[in-house]
Formats: C-alpha cells, sequence, structure tokens
C-alpha cells in the first residue's frame, strides 16, 4: 500500500511540473505600432486582450488613443500579469492619451509581476482619482 501511493505522489509531481513548464515557457512577445502594418496591432488594448499571463506588449512611438466612444480607460488590463513597453528610449515618442476624456491606464487584479514602462500619459480624465492611472489590486511597477 505505501508503494502505491508513493508512485501516485510521483506521477503527482510529475504533472504539476509539466503543467508548471508549459505555462513558464508559454510566455510571447506582442507588438503593437501605430503606424507599421508588421506589427501584431494597431493599438495597444487589442494586445493586451490578446495577451495571457507573463506576456510582453512592445509597443513602437506613437500617440495611441481609445477607438471608442465608450467610457473606459484607453488602455485598461484586468487580471493579467504582463508587461508593457514602449520600444522608444524617449516616452516622449510613445504617448497614452485620455483626450482630456477618460483615464489613460487602469490595472486590476493582476497579482503576478506586471510592469508599464517608458510611457508618457497625457490628458487622462476621470471624475474620481487617477486620470492618469489607477492600480487596485495590481503588483504593478512603473
Amino acid at each position: 500500500m505505501t508503494h502505491r501511493r508513493s508512485s501516485a505522489c510521483r506521477s503527482c509531481s510529475a504533472i504539476i511540473l509539466i503543467a508548471t513548464m508549459a505555462v513558464a515557457g508559454h510566455a510571447d512577445v506582442i507588438t503593437v505600432d501605430d503606424d507599421d502594418p508588421a506589427a501584431d496591432f494597431s493599438t495597444i488594448q487589442e494586445a493586451v486582450d490578446a495577451a495571457v499571463g507573463g506576456d510582453r506588449i512592445e509597443v513602437g512611438p506613437g500617440y495611441y488613443l481609445a477607438n471608442t466612444k465608450e467610457d473606459v480607460p484607453v488602455v485598461e488590463v484586468v487580471g493579467k500579469s504582463i508587461e508593457i513597453l514602449a520600444v522608444a528610449a524617449d516616452p516622449a515618442s510613445t504617448v497614452i492619451a485620455g483626450q482630456g476624456s477618460r483615464r489613460c491606464v487602469e490595472w486590476s487584479f493582476a497579482l503576478g509581476d506586471c510592469l508599464l514602462q517608458g510611457f508618457t500619459l497625457d490628458s487622462g480624465f476621470t471624475a474620481d482619482d487617477g486620470g492618469g492611472i489607477a492600480i487596485d489590486l495590481a503588483a504593478l511597477v512603473i
């Protein structure tokens, strides 16, 4: 009986190890550029929607705004531990713009490592706090 339990535990450990390796090995690089058709997406939000935990989104220089009339942030990350990085050396080259009518970035419910780097947040607005960025239950490094 002890031998069976030991075998079952080894099998369980192997399955957990394989599952962990599969998740860890999945991280993709997703590209965004508002004027380069070779990029994966033209908006940051499209890339966020396609991303899964651990992915990295690399954003080319440009002026990124919301393509909707709905009252939503330009970039909204919910429950995803991802990285979003501007590839230009100068943050002024990659702008997330709220156009005076919406929050620039909202990041929530992401308890893994998250990163937002290299952007200028411009003209964000909300009746609440955080016109530029709002963080709720997220481990975000800016």
